[in-house]
């Protein structure tokens, strides 16, 4: 090598080193990459004053010195801004907050005081933050800081419920948040078709009475409140109306009709303001097994014009059934409560004079008590994932995912605990909620440690009566681990994408996770876990770390909902360079198969005996179905995965060879009828109203199917929901 050649090769050294020097210099700065900011309310009203609070999570390695909201000019203007241990600076362009610091894993509330435009909009606050003190590289935040800003705020529906069911009549009761119009929309499909006139007068307590309704059909329908802010109109409904009773070739009158009526109307101008007064004598001190006939008397100084009763503390007001001497100063009444279940009423008596005064009796509580509480059959799902059983019936989970949990129960339970036993040891107690709407009970499971859990429920009534009963088994697996592969070690700030395979398109797509309740993108916590639970689809993953080559993992499927637990390994980069092409590496999937249930019933014993009705009113029993392979598939309306199942039945039952029979649990009778009718089906069903086939049927999740032999015998368990397929595989050879 000559002179030149030396120098030439010296002078490419020295820009190499300057290049790899500013390289590795940039590479090595320390800035924020990950974190959440999540603001509320969400919607406000236009020219309205708000506080809003933002919460900025840092979930990066690196402390925050350095926070920025750019201003929304021309749509809010910001009167005072404010955080804890941060001094703020508020200029046209911004609001900047320094001198402050938010460590790895720690949150802040951020407060803004903000007028919005005239104008209806939705905009977003962004949040920029930066480990400088001066700002310097920012990073613009994740999370949901959309605010809407609306002209007027329409009355809110609560409370719908159903009264006085006749064959051609029924009373619908609502309320709003609100004064406003009374209307409802009714038909035999979801078209509806007819429309109850307006009540114009504006209330925040409604009452509607559909007439001329055909005896023993479904209706569909809606409540519609509105005001000058605006309507609301509820979700889709169903009622079924009642069987015609026959005596004497006639109908049996509504105990609301004219020709009974129980009432006189009200002065349009009130002669006089002294309330009234009620009181009942019957004592309510003990529980009862069904509604009892109650009774007292009303007095006033001019008139009573009206008795009635509330079984809601208030809400809803019904007339009695007989009220003796109404428009006199003196009436004796009496009623019995109609369509009660087992449960706590709150129970008030009211009576109005005709110059409209009213007084009620003390609030007191109506226990009725027919059964023990007794809890049905579950469902569990994350976000919309429903999570159906896997094998043997075990529902799987995974650490720091959060389940929810939906049951029914009966017998009037009042509070409903689930406790989580791990190897005998406790697990875990999660109380649910009971939503007034629908009848259930659910709530929310976690899990920190993995490992093999029994779902216990413990059921206290309004009469004390307590029961317990083992609910489910889970099977709570660990998180993928994003790891170093030569240490085995954590991976800081390494980060974990799902991608999924859209099947319209045939396109990649970033899996949509914020309905199933999860987080993608996910960062790693400091164990390098990260935690998915995916429904069935099509994916492939992408793990990206500093310092690290990226990792792609191969496609793969997935039939059911299945938990990630494989770990994910980095390589570290070569002296710091980049390479630009990722490794590729192949993900272990689990697959929970639909198989055959650990049931205690399949020892080729009999099944547990039953004598109930089906929809259509016939009397059923084991007995019934002898002679025939049987399945009895347990499902509910209610159900998610049940209702799925409810077709394949309907198309399986014609077979003359075998019995393809669906059970009911823990619903009302002309409910299921209403539901079935509506859905098209024409199959009949077992109703056990009361659950009575739960426990000795070691009844879980919900379907259920139980397969017998010619003579009763149960040979197999499944549970999920199954094919007309799986069905006849199920009974071929019984």
């Amino acid at each position: 090598m000559n002179r030149r050649q030396a120098s030439h090769a010296f002078a490419w050294l020295f820009i190499g080193a300057i290049v790899l020097s500013s390289f590795s210099s940039t590479s090595v700065r320390a800035s924020i990459g990950s974190c959440v900011a999540n603001i509320t309310p969400h919607q406000v009203l236009v020219n309205s004053q708000t506080d809003f609070v933002i919460q900025l999570d840092n979930t990066d390695a690196n402390t925050i010195h350095w926070i920025q909201i750019p201003q929304l000019a021309g749509y809010y203007s910001v009167e005072s801004a404010s955080a804890g241990g941060w001094s703020v600076g508020i200029d046209a362009d911004a609001i900047t907050f320094t001198g402050g610091s938010l460590a790895p894993g720690e949150s802040a509330e951020i407060h803004l005081v903000a007028t919005a435009a005239p104008d209806p909009r939705t905009v977003y606050w962004n949040v920029q933050v930066s480990d400088g003190s001066g700002g310097g590289v920012g990073r613009f935040c994740d999370g949901d800081t959309s605010v809407e800003s609306t002209q007027t705020e329409p009355p809110q529906l609560s409370g719908i419920t159903i009264a006085n069911v006749g064959a051609h009549t029924i009373t619908l009761n609502w309320q709003t948040n609100q004064p406003a119009t009374s209307q409802v929309r009714y038909g035999t499909t979801a078209g509806y078709g007819s429309q109850s006139p307006v009540g114009s007068t504006l209330r925040t307590s409604h009452q509607v009475t559909l007439s001329g309704l055909m005896t023993n059909t479904a209706y569909h329908y809606q409540v519609i409140s509105g005001n000058s802010n605006g309507g609301s109109v509820s979700e889709d409904s169903t009622f079924l109306t009642a069987i015609e009773e026959k005596t004497g070739g006639g109908s049996i009158p509504d105990k609301n009709d004219s020709a009974t009526s129980v009432s006189v109307p009200v002065k349009a101008v009130p002669t006089e303001h002294v309330p009234p007064t009620v009181s009942l004598s019957t004592n309510l001190t003990k529980p009862f097994a069904k509604a009892p006939t109650m009774s007292g008397m009303a007095a006033d100084n001019e008139a009573v014009a009206r008795v009635e009763y509330s079984t809601d503390g208030g809400k809803n007001w019904q007339l009695v059934d007989s009220a003796l001497g109404i428009s006199g100063k003196k009436v004796s009444f009496s009623f019995t409560p109609s369509g009660l279940e087992d449960g706590n009423y709150g129970l008030l008596v009211q009576a109005v004079d005709t110059s409209n005064n009213k007084a009620a009796t003390a609030p007191q509580t109506l226990i009725i008590d027919r059964l023990p509480p007794e809890v049905g059959g579950t469902v569990n799902s994350i976000g919309a994932q429903i999570v159906s059983p896997g094998i043997s019936g075990i529902i799987y989970g995974l650490v720091g995912v959060d389940q929810k949990v939906t049951l029914s129960a009966v017998g009037g339970a009042t509070q409903i605990q689930l406790r989580a036993k791990r190897g005998g040891q406790p697990g875990g107690v999660f109380t649910l909620t009971h939503s007034q709407d629908n009848g259930l009970w659910s709530g929310i499971i976690s899990f920190t440690h993995p490992g093999s859990y029994t779902l216990v429920a413990e059921a206290l009534d309004g009469a004390g009566n307590r029961t317990q009963r083992d609910l489910q088994t889970l099977l709570i697996l660990p998180s993928t681990k994003l790891v170093d592969q030569a240490t085995g070690k954590p991976v800081a700030r390494a980060k974990l994408t799902v991608f999924y395979l859209e099947p319209e398109s045939n396109t990649w797509t970033v899996w949509d996770s914020a309905a199933y309740g999860q987080q993608n993108p996910q960062r790693a916590d400091v164990g390098g876990n990260v935690n998915f639970l995916l429904p069935s689809g099509t994916y492939y993953l992408q793990a990206e770390a500093p310092r690290y080559r990226t990792v792609m993992t191969n496609i793969f499927s997935l039939n059911e909902s299945t938990p990630l637990t494989a770990d994910i390994t980095f390589k570290k980069l070569p002296f710091g360079v980049p390479m630009w092409f990722p490794t590729v590496q192949k993900f272990k999937t689990s697959s929970h198969a639909k198989t055959q249930s650990r049931n205690q019933l399949v020892a080729d014993a009999e099944a547990p005996n039953f004598n109930l009705r089906t929809t259509e009113s016939a009397s059923v029993s084991l007995l019934s179905y002898a002679g025939k392979p049987t399945v009895l598939s347990f499902v509910s309306t209610w159900s998610p995965p049940a209702k799925e199942q409810l077709g394949v039945l309907a198309a399986t039952q014609s077979n003359p060879d075998i019995n393809v029979v669906a059970v009911n649990i823990q619903e009302n009778g002309q409910k299921v009828k209403a539901s079935l009718q509506i859905a098209g089906y024409t199959m009949p069903m077992i109703v056990d109203q009361d659950g009575t086939m739960v426990e000795p049927y070691r009844l879980q999740s919900l379907p259920t199917h139980y397969f017998l032999d010619r003579h009763g015998a149960v040979k197999k368990v499944m549970v999920g929901v199954l094919s007309k397929e799986e069905l006849l595989d199920g009974l071929g050879g019984l």
